[in-house]
């Protein structure tokens, strides 16, 4: 899955990933924004592109946010020691990483519309 979404990430155009940038950082997108040089040279960047961009950072967050939770279930099964709690925190799991598939799927779709335009 790493792969699949290095490869995603690998093929956004500039303008795209200044779109992206751009966004609140969320999910596993939060952290540093880059260095103060980095924020300072924006590139004009379509409207569509931006959009676009907004509708992957929501994908990315939805994947986190599934993520979390079921990580959150497993921690409380642990502490429980509940094995009910721990079928829960793996379905939630595998929830999750059909999101994240999904997110990574989209990108990859939008990144290749966008080029084809």
């Amino acid at each position: 899955m790493a792969r699949r979404e290095k490869e995603g990430q690998e093929s956004r155009r500039p303008g795209e990933q200044c779109a992206y940038d751009e966004l609140p950082p969320t999910g596993w997108g939060a952290g540093p924004l880059g260095s103060q040089k980095d924020r300072d040279k924006k590139i004009s960047v379509d409207a569509k592109i931006k959009l676009l961009a907004k509708t992957i950072k929501q994908a990315d967050q939805e994947a986190y946010l599934a993520h979390m939770d079921a990580e959150d279930t497993f921690d409380r099964a642990e502490k429980r020691l509940s094995t009910s709690m721990a079928r829960e925190g793996s379905r939630k799991a595998i929830i999750s990483w059909e999101v994240r598939e999904k997110a990574i799927l989209q990108s990859k779709r939008a990144v290749s519309v966008v080029k084809s335009t």
